[in-house]
């Protein structure tokens, strides 16, 4: 959910600022490939979904199996990984529309995760991918020369 609204957003507002000679730009949905036995999948600690009271959090726990925290006073929001992501599934499709001259926007939100249990076998994993990782990743797979991170703080950061 989160690579299709942020793809959208991306894409729309790069289509109005580059204008209509801008070739193209596309948004995938990307799954990142990441180890079943991934060390972080045994400590979960990436809070996803809503803010529920004790009570909800218990039932969760028992009923889904699911590990709940208590987040900064604001209620107990549900864990998962955030394994270490390996390869982008999506890597060669990605590099066509790249060097077909298209503006891409790749591995939004961190991906999809996904293990590989063989050769193009995908199965989805509950974990959520590092989208800087996700990000560095594929630009060092494509080769890219330059990765600018868009974040909140008033501070930048080079190298």
């Amino acid at each position: 959910m989160t690579q299709g609204e942020i793809g959208s957003i991306l894409a729309l507002a790069l289509r109005e600022r580059l204008g209509p000679e801008q070739r193209g730009v596309v948004s995938v949905g990307t799954h990142v490939i990441v180890h079943g036995d991934d060390p972080a999948f045994a400590h979960p600690t990436k809070p996803i979904g809503p803010f529920v009271d004790g009570t909800e959090a218990a039932r969760l726990e028992a009923d889904r199996g699911w590990v709940m925290l208590e987040d900064a006073g604001r209620g107990y929001r549900r864990v998962v990984a955030s394994p270490e992501p390996i390869r982008i599934v999506e890597e060669a499709q990605i590099r066509a529309l790249v060097d077909a001259g298209f503006v891409v926007i790749a591995v939004g939100g961190g991906g999809i995760a996904v293990t590989e249990s063989e050769p193009g076998v995908y199965r989805g994993a509950e974990a959520v991918i590092d989208k800087d990782r996700a990000s560095a990743l594929l630009g060092a797979s494509l080769s890219i020369p330059l990765l600018v991170l868009s974040t909140g703080v008033e501070q930048v950061a080079v190298h």
